[in-house]
């Protein structure tokens, strides 16, 4: 018996540590995927910089480039907002469903009682 717990536990042992070993390549993949599209994102809105600095000047190339910032994060909370309130209104509704549910199974189970 001990050797068939040895050899169970082992199983379970390695296939833990394969599932492990799956996460942290994805993390890490995720991670230098973030970090790569961030280099991007930088240079790309340090070329935009430059060509709204060479066809309209400077103070209109920081105006123009702080403002998308600013519209861009207005709307990412704007969006982050609207979720948070969409997921409390679906746990509300879920959580009086769940209610209501309960409900009704306690009282079937009891009328299932009163009859024997």
């Amino acid at each position: 018996m001990g050797g068939l717990l040895s050899v169970l536990a082992t199983t379970v042992f390695s296939s833990a540590a394969g599932g492990v070993n799956r996460i942290v390549h994805s993390i890490v993949a995720i991670l230098i995927g973030a970090i790569l599209i961030l280099v991007g994102l930088g240079f790309g809105t340090a070329a935009g910089y430059e060509a709204l600095a060479d066809a309209y000047g400077t103070l209109v190339a920081k105006l123009v480039v702080g403002g998308v910032f600013l519209l861009v994060g207005v709307l990412v909370l704007l969006v982050n907002a609207w979720r948070r309130e969409r997921e409390r209104r679906l746990a509300s509704r879920t959580g009086s469903m769940a209610a209501a549910t309960a409900f009704l199974m306690g009282f079937t189970s009891g009328l299932g009682r009163r009859r024997r």
